[in-house]
């Protein structure tokens, strides 16, 4: 606590359960992933090729290839980032660290419609369930700006809006279901998106279909 406010810091690790989950899953399919490699280098090798095998077990690799680094470097982000929230009565500024790098941003006060917070993860079923919630800032701008995550239950979110509301004076607490936030402008690379993953589709389907036959060659 200072004069002008109070900081406020989300350690790291604080969804840790999420995060392992996710760097297993990982593994998992990393493991799966180098056994098609491993698949792969073995057929390339053997005294006949089967091209409808080598075919599919290319196509596992990829696929498996593809996921396995997105969701160990997911779990990883989730276990090891850092939130720091310095909240005033003119200015929020909040301040994200992950493995040596910072991202910095600074919210004037005025510039916020409202806060409230919502559920952003849940471990476990039924009663049993644990709740992860977050708190936003919702801009004027349509922006939604995220001042605190990896927050344990709901009583400890609730505790945590209202000491941040009588910080600032922002009273406001919008419906995170029903707010309409503003919607940025989609780069053209990403229209022709569909349309490469249909051609990659037809594509791999005419080469399978060809491996399939080669192999009667």
């Amino acid at each position: 606590m200072g004069n002008d406010g109070q900081s406020i810091t989300f350690p790291a690790g604080r969804s840790g359960k999420a995060a392992w989950v996710l760097m297993l899953t990982g593994l998992v399919f990393s493991g799966v992933a180098a056994f098609m490699a491993y698949n792969v280098w073995d057929e390339l090798h053997s005294p006949r090729i089967s091209y409808f095998a080598l075919m599919v077990q290319g196509m596992i690799l990829l696929g498996f290839g593809l996921f396995s680094p997105a969701l160990l470097l997911g779990g990883l982000y989730m276990r090891c980032n850092q939130l720091q929230l310095d909240a005033g009565p003119q200015v929020l500024v909040t301040t994200r660290r992950f493995l040596g790098f910072n991202h910095q941003r600074s919210i004037a006060v005025a510039d916020v419609e409202g806060m409230a917070e919502r559920i952003v993860g849940r471990m476990g079923q039924g009663v049993e369930s644990e709740l992860e919630y977050a708190i936003d800032a919702y801009m004027k701008d349509g922006q939604r700006i995220r001042l605190g995550d990896g927050i344990q239950g709901q009583q400890e979110a609730e505790l945590l809006l209202a000491h941040l509301q009588a910080l600032t004076g922002i009273e406001h607490r919008p419906d995170p279901a029903t707010y309409r936030l503003q919607r940025s402008i989609t780069p053209t690379w990403v229209l022709w998106l569909p349309v490469l993953f249909k051609s990659t589709g037809i594509l791999i389907f005419g080469l399978t279909i060809a491996a399939f036959l080669a192999d009667f060659w």
